[in-house]
């Protein structure tokens, strides 16, 4: 089981460099059922295999970031994630116990991978001259800092969402939206490892080294791969891929 978990996450890595947004939702998964990681771990290990695969990604299309216009989005982010991190997540166990804070995590991720999937399938162009409306800071702002909760509490990319937040309501064209959403990902993952307070012990980096081997590796596959193939054509597949995994999981959580 431990060396399909590592072709998995060689496969997420590659899908990752393939389909860009969405690719690393499948992370959790593989390393709670693959690879036997207990889930508010695996959250820890999550952000730095999400965001070191994200800051490769990054270099790539680095001189199209939009560091200033990203602000707005990055700051609210950013506090999110270190709250998740930093206070919900230590606090929870204590308050609701770490059986059924297990169940809600799996029970968030399955509402993210539903989401994901639904991006991913849909696959609508974005436009954002024909859908910017005015004054949306407010709303920028909220969906910053809801997102940086969520990535703070599974250790989830969330780039699905944040390219359409970037596009459709700052203005962003798809060029620039894309690498700039890396950018967020990659500070948010940084950010979030700075404010965890899971104290990492020798095995947890020599495992990290191990999970992050396989996944880098992937990555760069995807990225030589996606010179010749269209990745955008595969991405209504992996959303419904996506799907099928969690309808696994929740069957294997909630109904066996």
């Amino acid at each position: 089981m431990e060396l399909l978990g590592y072709i998995a996450l060689a496969a997420m890595g590659i899908t990752l460099g393939l389909v860009g947004a969405g690719g690393s939702i499948l992370t959790i998964p593989i390393l709670v059922y693959l690879l036997n990681v207990p889930i508010i771990l695996a959250t820890s290990y999550s952000l730095i295999v999400v965001g070191s695969t994200a800051f490769m990604g990054l270099l790539r299309y680095r001189h199209h970031i939009l560091f200033k216009k990203a602000v707005v989005f990055l700051i609210p982010s950013v506090f999110g994630v270190f709250t998740a991190r930093h206070f919900m997540i230590p606090a929870l166990p204590h308050t609701i116990g770490s059986l059924f804070i297990d169940k809600a995590l799996v029970v968030l991720l399955l509402i993210f991978m539903s989401v994901a999937g639904y991006f991913m399938i849909k696959n609508s162009p974005l436009d954002a001259k024909n859908h910017l409306p005015k004054n949306q800071n407010i709303k920028v702002i909220l969906i910053g800092l809801a997102l940086g909760i969520i990535m703070g509490l599974l250790g989830a990319g969330g780039g699905f969402l944040i390219i359409p937040t970037l596009v459709l309501l700052m203005g962003f064209t798809m060029q620039e939206a894309v690498p700039t959403s890396l950018f967020i990902i990659t500070v948010n993952s940084v950010i979030g490892f700075a404010a965890d307070q899971h104290q990492f012990m020798a095995d947890d980096w020599s495992n990290l080294a191990k999970y992050l081997a396989p996944a880098f590796f992937g990555m760069l596959t995807g990225l030589y791969i996606a010179k010749f193939i269209q990745g955008e054509s595969l991405k209504k597949a992996f959303g419904y891929f996506v799907w099928v995994i969690g309808i696994a999981i929740l069957i294997k959580e909630f109904i066996l």
